[in-house]
């Protein structure tokens, strides 16, 4: 290949057995670092007498000649001489590009990983883009960059379209390559349900684990499992040849901590059984008010639901599904 990027992978295991056989099993590169494993986990399941194949990518920067190595057993994974081993190598040749100016030579992105955050689901995207210089004059940047995404159907849970980014180096010497970081966040809150979900849960007050539940369904059903177009457009400012604008498609893989999705939706059923329409206002809980009566009057002014319209509406069921929530958060944190 030329200047470097993107390298796809495929390897292909055979199953000669009558029985389901487990793989275990990873590729290193020329410096012994384990960069993929056999299907993520570390296993790999072929049924009988089949073949599967399993692919990856991986981004290789800088001219030279690159060696991976594939490890392969039916017992433990590691090469200790235990079960039947098998070792494959493969190697890539990086040549110099060719021609003058800037070019795009690799893009990889983080897969988007969504964690819960009080009933909320949280995740950031990560994304390097590589370019390399082929004047024959140093640049150096020399202001901000400014980044813009397209995430697709996600847009409307993006904070914000401009991204977080850096660069490394500043300046990029004749026949070298820079990189530039960029980092998105993203957050689907309850709010973002549809009104009539708050509406028949008391707006959130008397059944809050209504719409808590329905985030963590839509999560599930809508979002997990998804790959995604990403589109991002950087304008980068250079001292010798002003700014250039650099574009690239990339796709990203979405997760979802799918033990916080359970176990919300799960506690979300049990408060509803067991709390039923236990909406008694916090302002009538006795043991509330005796605490009240020991703060100073200026601060219980402000914090007692007596005098508080906001916090007059607060019940026992708000009450419990934010300590739910807050235990999970602290638990999957």
């Amino acid at each position: 290949m030329t200047g470097g990027g993107m390298v796809y992978f495929t390897v292909k295991v055979r199953n000669y057995r009558p029985d389901k056989l487990d793989v275990r099993g990873f590729i290193e590169d020329e410096a012994g670092a384990v960069i993929v494993k056999m299907g993520d986990s570390g296993v790999y399941t072929i049924p009988a007498r089949e073949e599967k194949s399993f692919s990856f990518s991986y981004t290789l920067y800088g001219i030279a000649n690159h060696t991976f190595k594939l490890f392969i057993d039916n017992t433990d994974g590691k090469p200790n001489g235990n079960g039947d081993e098998k070792w494959k190598k493969v190697k890539v040749e990086v040549k110099p590009i060719k021609g003058i100016g800037l070019k795009q030579v690799g893009v990889e992105c983080d897969n988007l990983y969504f964690k819960y955050d009080m009933g909320n689901y949280k995740a950031k995207l990560a994304c390097k883009f590589v370019i390399y210089n082929g004047y024959n004059f140093s640049l150096e940047v020399n202001g901000k960059i400014m980044a813009k995404m397209n995430a697709s159907v996600l847009n409307k849970y993006l904070q914000s379209d401009s991204l977080v980014t850096s660069i490394n180096p500043h300046t990029i010497s004749a026949g070298q390559y820079f990189a530039i970081n960029s980092t998105a966040y993203f957050e689907i809150s309850k709010s973002s349900l549809p009104r009539l979900i708050r509406v028949l849960s008391g707006a959130g007050l008397i059944f809050p684990y209504w719409e808590d539940a329905a985030n963590d369904i839509r999560v599930e059903t809508e979002f997990y499992g998804a790959t995604i177009p990403i589109e991002i457009t950087y304008d980068v400012p250079f001292d010798r040849i002003g700014i250039q604008r650099f574009t690239f498609i990339e796709s990203t893989y979405i997760e979802v901590d799918q033990i916080a999705v359970v176990t919300d939706v799960a506690t979300d059923v049990f408060l509803t059984y067991e709390l039923k329409t236990k909406t008694i206002p916090l302002a009538d809980i006795e043991f509330i008010q005796n605490a009240l009566n020991k703060l100073p009057p200026s601060i219980r002014q402000k914090v007692s639901p007596i005098t508080n319209p906001l916090l007059q509406q607060i019940s026992i069921n708000w009450l419990a599904n934010w300590m739910k929530e807050k235990l999970i958060t602290e638990w999957r944190g």
